[in-house]
């Protein structure tokens, strides 16, 4: 009688302390495992459901999850910061739910390691279901290792009961990154390098497109409520997420003189849309049409301008495609290289509370050729020239667009390139800076002279004049007066204009061609 009594007490004091029988346990398991992104700060991971016996109703529970990533080195797993936003993340028990908080305490041998805790968990139940849902993670730090992919793990604790979980380590997400390498594709042919002085575009015709794929199927997801792991952005019905996922489009280098036009809203290859917005992290709202642009689009320069995706297909790789219209007059004299590049969006701002958010990553070549102007140049080749032996080259170069046929009048600045004995290295970026030795400037319907021995002193081979105008033509005159020696030994020749052959020399190897077309 007095041992059946023992045991009931200790039953019960078993139960006021919330320690469960022996035989209580609880299993996990998890559903479709998300593919999560290599640049998201803020991914949503799987969900967990722990279905659990043998509990003791009543009695009290606080639970831990830590995201853990594999190191690189094969070392121990290293933590994945949360970024759970107030009110998402979510531990459901029976139907009641609990709120996450995140925490922060010190990791093992330095650092910080961030947690979710749900504190103060009333186990209802014997049997209960408990799911743990809305844990979003900072992937950027996740290593993607040769495979192309990384891991994610939710670890799971319990305290203040003892609830064994049989297998309390789960695969929460597949990491890898979510957008392929951006490119451009042309549009129709269009002349982009003129020796007339200006260029003029018409509005009417797209000139390049910009393309946005992603890497996997889910990787571009709308705003919605819903809990649907792999389809939206947000984690539960409770809290919404700020947008659909974004694109930051950076144009750089438009050229002075002409404006961009893109589309208002955007499609996909698979029928996909999406919508430009004023700013980054503005949840669908729409930029209004520029006056007097093509219809449906917005006038840009260079700059960054978002697109939020609005519709998408789960089941397949998409690709957006922005078509870029062109309109102005620039400067078709000179070179120029305007560019594209493609991240995705709304980048991490530190408080901001958003979800999701990105971080640039390495989605292979960025500033992609957008629009090019290839400079109006005429090269000259001197075939000799000498500062040796008493002797002394004399050169000077023309721009001689200045005509009576109506010809605009241009000049430049020539870099002066030679070879041979003693040839000094040629300068950089003339067009920039044409005060540097081996720069000569020559002003429309003019011409610009120099010697070998202020230009290239004790030279002798040939040299090459790059000029960044168009119809330039020269005149070498050697002699050794110019020193002043006394044979009068003299020699003068027109410099010979180079064609730009020379980089496709094939038609030449093949015999159908010559690698250069020489004349005065």
């Amino acid at each position: 009688m007095e041992f059946r009594k023992s045991l009931a007490l200790a039953a019960l004091a078993l139960a006021a302390f919330g320690v469960s029988s022996a035989s209580a346990q609880c299993v996990g398991s998890t559903g479709s495992v998300p593919n999560l992104r290599s640049e998201g700060k803020t991914e949503l991971v799987g969900s967990v459901v722990l279905t659990c016996s043998g509990l003791v109703p009543g009695s009290s529970a606080n639970f831990t999850v830590n995201l853990l990533s594999p190191s690189a080195n094969g070392s121990s797993p290293s933590n994945v910061p949360d970024t759970s936003r107030v009110g998402e993340s979510t531990l459901v028990i029976n139907g009641a739910a609990y709120t996450g908080v995140v925490t922060t305490s010190a990791g093992i041998g330095g650092g910080t390691v961030t947690s979710v805790q749900y504190n103060g968990v009333n186990i209802p139940s014997t049997n209960p279901t408990i799911v743990i849902q809305g844990v979003r993670g900072d992937m950027t730090g996740v290593p993607v290792f040769a495979a192309g992919f990384g891991e994610v793990t939710e670890f799971i604790s319990v305290s203040n009961a003892i609830i064994p979980i049989a297998n309390n380590n789960f695969l929460v997400g597949v990491v890898l990154p979510g957008l392929a390498a951006p490119s451009t594709t042309p549009g129709p042919s269009i002349n982009l390098q003129s020796c007339t002085g200006t260029i003029t575009l018409n509005p009417t015709q797209v000139l390049f497109t910009v393309n946005i794929p992603e890497n996997f199927p889910t990787a571009f997801k709308v705003q919605g409520t819903l809990f649907a792991e792999g389809d939206n952005e947000t984690g539960t019905s409770a809290v919404q997420a700020s947008t659909g996922t974004e694109f930051a489009v950076t144009f750089a280098n438009v050229p002075s003189g002409l404006t961009y036009y893109i589309p208002l809203t955007i499609t996909s290859t698979a029928g996909g849309t999406a919508v430009l917005v004023t700013a980054q992290g503005a949840p669908v709202v729409l930029a209004t049409a520029t006056s007097g642009a093509p219809a449906g689009t917005e006038a840009v320069t260079s700059g960054t301008y978002y697109y939020e995706v609005t519709s998408s297909f789960p089941s397949v790789q998409e690709t957006f495609q922005v078509p870029v219209i062109a309109g102005g007059t620039i400067n078709g004299t000179t070179g120029s290289a305007a560019t594209a590049s493609v991240a995705l969006a709304p980048s991490y701002v530190s408080g901001s509370g958003w979800a999701p958010m990105f971080v640039s990553d390495n989605y292979g070549p960025q500033g992609i050729p957008g629009l090019s102007v290839a400079p109006c140049t005429t090269a000259l080749l001197f075939p000799f020239m000498t500062n040796q032996a008493s002797f002394d080259t004399g050169f000077s170069i023309g721009a001689t667009s200045a005509d009576p046929f109506g010809t605009t009048p241009i000049g430049g600045v020539c870099t002066l390139n030679f070879y041979g004995m003693n040839a000094p290295t040629a300068p950089a970026n003339c067009s920039t800076n044409a005060a540097q030795p081996g720069c000569l400037t020559v002003a429309a319907g003019a011409t610009g002279q120099n010697l070998v021995s202020l230009a290239a002193p004790n030279f002798e081979g040939y040299m090459i004049a790059v000029c960044n105008f168009p119809y330039a033509h020269g005149y070498a005159f050697l002699s050794n007066n110019l020193m002043g020696g006394n044979d009068s030994l003299s020699e003068g020749y027109v410099a010979n204009v180079i064609g730009n052959s020379r980089n496709n020399a094939s038609s030449w190897v093949n015999g159908t061609g010559n690698p250069e077309s020489l004349g005065h």
